[in-house]
């Protein structure tokens, strides 16, 4: 497997647990472990990817504007912490400011208060 195809098959494997564990909170049974268990896979994910420096690689084209309003938001909550946060705190503030993504908006705004707060401190 090439490189580009590594890079390619982790993207997709992130989306596959982002959009899982959104999926797990909808309807009127959420499960929050469900839920859980797929943000713990994707931290398990971005730190590997963290050891190997190839998480720039991996999400960067996940902030797109035409990616899932929640693969954008997780995407950009990732890398505004790795040196990306010149592209990722545009993202989110966008997201933060739609009313039609409702969770997602408070994830995003969620990220930004604690990016801040980092940031500032």
């Amino acid at each position: 497997m090439t490189s580009d195809e590594t890079v390619t098959r982790a993207r997709e494997d992130f989306v596959g647990h982002v959009r899982a564990g959104e999926a797990a909170l909808r309807g009127e049974n959420p499960d929050v472990n469900e839920a859980n268990g797929h943000t713990d896979a994707t931290d398990a994910q971005v730190a590997e990817w963290d050891a190997q420096g190839t998480t720039g690689a991996v999400l960067l084209p996940l902030l797109a504007d035409d990616q899932p309003a929640a693969v954008r938001c997780a995407a950009a909550t990732y890398l505004i912490d790795r040196e990306h946060a010149a592209e990722a705190a545009p993202v989110l503030e966008a997201l933060a400011d739609r009313e039609d993504i409702g969770l997602v908006a408070e994830d995003a705004d969620m990220a930004l208060v604690q990016w801040r707060r980092k940031s500032a401190g």
